[in-house]
């Protein structure tokens, strides 16, 4: 649907949302110096290719590169940066012509927006550093809001699988239902994530029979106070295997970083955490040595650092649930995008934990802006690098064939105490 810019829409959104501001020039991790392939829409386009004078007009368009691709894209110097980003970190097109002139990515990022039917939802990206802080290092939950906004830039449309398509109208209602339980607060990030598998994979079965109206219904039974009731019984059908746990994160990481040597090179001190924490190469061990320090070592730090930090876990969760319109991200069933959301969570919490290990045997404390600054860069690959996310999709796809097998092998529903 073709939408006016500057048109007034009603916007649903976190309340964060007022209180974003670019750092421009101080950003020390700036989106115009990250090597990321920045398109240009069609009308941003045609507008640089109706510069004048003439000798302005090909100084632009020198700096852009089509090249029969679909869409022009900005050439990047050998640094990996914006050829039109100054010294002093600001943008010489926006510096000389004004925010106008700048292309939709430009304008709207670190925003991300999607309209569901004719109500358009906005957050932001993790993959921003100020982004990240803002909403991460909260410790109050992530209020949503909606109000009357003029967008200026709104052709933005939400895509999800086309056997899908028919659940989409159903999507707020799906989305109330996932916040409510992934911010309930009674229970462990864990179990919040196992009462969040039960539900998805209701809305799995609903939408295999053509059931749909009942999608709405069972977002009120999910948020009830009466609900509360079940979830014991939920927690204790999940026998969570250890082993598998030990062995699928090990295998995930092996896939990710054998194979994807940029990953590697930039998550170096990331997996270097996961080396030391457990003492050995993947390749020379067994999973009965991962397992016995995973007894030992790992679980009595997930522990404390799931209580003192598990605010930011529920905001990574939630922000990530909303702005990836979950659980209608990628191709495949509800419940394919369930089992994503929570190996790529699990990858992220994985990583925090051996770094809280390994930082607390050089007699160091991990703090919050440390998992905040863990979760923007991962969240970078996940946007930003085809490969990664298409490496974990592969290993999602290839290990859990339904909710259960990824709730038995990742979630500890932990009944005898609470992480978070």
């Amino acid at each position: 649907m073709e939408r006016e810019r500057n048109s007034t829409v009603f916007c649903f959104q976190p309340v964060y949302m007022e209180k974003f501001q670019c750092l421009g020039g101080e950003c020390t991790s700036n989106c115009c110096r990250s090597g990321w392939r920045i398109a240009i829409d069609e009308t941003t386009y045609r507008k640089y290719c109706a510069v004048e004078p003439e000798a302005e007009r090909k100084r632009i368009m020198s700096r852009i590169n089509r090249d029969g691709e679909e869409k022009a894209r900005l050439v990047l110097n050998d640094e990996g940066s914006c050829a039109f980003l100054r010294p002093d970190g600001f943008c010489s097109l926006q510096r000389t012509y004004g925010e106008e002139f700048l292309s939709d990515t430009c304008v709207t990022y670190p925003r991300r927006m999607f309209f569901v039917g004719e109500m358009l939802e906005r957050g932001l990206s993790l993959t921003c550093p100020a982004a990240a802080k803002l909403v991460l290092l909260d410790d109050n939950p992530i209020v949503f809001e909606t109000r009357e906004e003029i967008i200026a830039r709104p052709n933005m449309t939400l895509s999800c699988p086309e056997e899908l398509e028919p659940v989409l109208r159903f999507l707020p209602s799906l989305q109330y239902g996932a916040v409510s339980i992934l911010q309930n607060r009674a229970f462990s990030i864990n179990q919040r994530l196992i009462v969040l598998g039960f539900f998805l994979d209701q809305v799995n079965d609903f939408v295999a029979k053509g059931e749909l109206g009942k999608l709405g219904e069972l977002s009120d039974v999910y948020t009830a106070d009466s609900f509360g009731k079940q979830i014991p019984g939920m927690l204790s059908a999940v026998g969570f295997l250890p082993s598998g746990y030990v062995a699928d994160m090990f295998a995930l990481i092996e896939s990710l970083y054998g194979q994807n040597s940029d990953f590697f090179g930039v998550e170096h001190d990331g997996i270097k955490c996961v080396v030391e924490t457990f003492g050995i190469e993947k390749e020379n061990a067994s999973v009965a040595q991962l397992l016995e320090v995973y007894r030992k070592k790992f679980c009595p730090a997930r522990k404390s650092i799931l209580q003192q930090y598990s605010y930011i876990f529920e905001n990574y969760l939630v922000n990530e649930f909303f702005i990836r319109h979950c659980p209608l991200y990628m191709n495949g069933s509800i419940a394919q995008n369930y089992c994503l959301f929570i190996v790529s969570y699990k990858l992220v919490e994985f990583i925090a934990i051996c770094m809280a290990v390994s930082f607390s045997e050089r007699s160091m404390s991990i703090k919050a802006e440390d998992i905040a600054a863990l979760i923007e860069r991962m969240m970078v690959y996940f946007d930003h690098n085809g490969s990664f996310l298409q490496l974990v999709v592969n290993e999602t796809v290839k290990r859990y064939g339904d909710v259960f097998a990824c709730m038995r092998n990742l979630l500890d529903s932990d009944i005898a105490r609470m992480e978070g």
